[in-house]
């Protein structure tokens, strides 16, 4: 059900934004931004029903770190992918880079442990 009102919403917003493209462009940014936001509100909770589902995966599993490590990697990705979107909408193509550019920083620093451990275990099977 979130999806229609998500859909519904962004078409409403779009029709505004080409609405208003002729007698006030100065505003289109800000309609489809504040649209983005509005539809962002509108799949929080089915996020939360998603991050839930990983935390119980987690926990059974035996391997919480690495499914700790994944959630909040893909929570980064997606938030870094939502704000370089929103800086795209309103002709911020340099921030949307620096968004990005941001992103992959904090996923790498995130990764180095467990890339320093794959490392180790590979000088061990090969017997460096």
């Amino acid at each position: 059900m979130a999806a229609v009102q998500v859909v519904v919403l962004c078409v409403a917003g779009a029709m505004v934004c080409v609405l208003l493209r002729a007698q006030k462009p100065e505003f289109r940014p800000a309609v489809g931004i504040a649209a983005a936001l509005a539809a962002l509100g509108l799949i929080l909770p089915e996020l939360e029903d998603a991050v839930q589902l990983f935390r119980t995966i987690s926990e059974s599993s035996g391997s919480g770190e690495q499914f700790r490590v994944l959630i909040r990697a893909t929570g980064i990705a997606m938030i870094a992918e939502a704000g370089a979107q929103l800086c795209q909408d309103a002709d911020e193509q340099a921030l949307a880079g620096r968004v990005y550019l941001a992103a992959r920083v904090v996923l790498l620093g995130m990764a180095a442990p467990q890339l320093n451990g794959l490392v180790q275990q590979l000088g061990l099977l090969m017997g460096i």
